[in-house]
């Protein structure tokens, strides 16, 4: 047993470290870590967090404001991705200058 408690302590200050190297580089930011985990080491996460539920397929933990979330494998299925392109300028300025125009003459 106590060599469990070691094992999660470890853990718990490994995510500590990148909870703070993260806050460090975005300090304003709102930062959340995703650990997407297959299935014996999300429930083995669950026992060693105490929040073991075989319902539930995702829980979180809250270190130093930043929300750490595990979720089970498979849990957020892959979607396409989406092509986005950047607006050609032409076609922003114009936008752009029927807003503004639009709005002084109203």
């Amino acid at each position: 047993m106590a060599e469990d408690k070691k094992d999660i302590s470890g853990v718990v200050e490994n995510i500590a470290f990148a909870t703070d190297k993260l806050q460090n580089a975005y300090p304003k930011g709102k930062i959340a870590i995703i650990v997407e985990l297959d299935n014996k080491s999300y429930i083995e996460n669950q026992f060693n967090f105490d929040m073991f539920n075989q319902n539930v397929d995702q829980f979180k933990i809250d270190i130093s404001d930043v929300e750490v979330i595990f979720i089970r494998e498979n849990t957020i299925q892959k979607q396409p991705e989406e092509v986005v392109e950047k607006p050609k300028e032409k076609n922003l300025l114009k936008k752009l200058s029927e807003i503004i125009f639009s709005k002084k003459s109203s």
